[in-house]
């Protein structure tokens, strides 16, 4: 879905944008790390190793993907601008062309 218009209602690719940064900032990573801590703690406390190892790797998988989504919205920045810059290259090249 591309924007061709001059109207305010975003594109695809700042549709995603803003639904990665919505993402990465809602601070539902945190919560979810920080329940897992305290489940760790409640199993240690119980001897339940197996608990204790199950949210060591629910937060272990967490920070991998929340360090994944935080790599691949950089990108998708980065992209974004460069493919700004392209269209405006590219608007100025027809004009001069006119």
């Amino acid at each position: 879905m591309t924007n061709t218009s001059d109207h305010d209602e975003p594109t695809g690719a700042e549709a995603q944008i803003q639904s990665g940064e919505k993402t990465l900032t809602d601070g539902e990573t945190e919560r979810l790390i920080a329940e897992a801590q305290e489940t760790i703690k409640l199993a240690k406390a119980k001897g339940r190793d197996d608990i204790v190892a199950q949210a060591e790797a629910i937060i272990d998988d967490l920070t991998k993907k929340h360090a994944a989504l935080e790599k691949a919205h950089a990108h998708l920045l980065t992209d974004d601008d460069k493919l700004k810059a392209a269209r405006t290259n590219l608007k100025a090249v027809l004009e001069a062309n006119r």
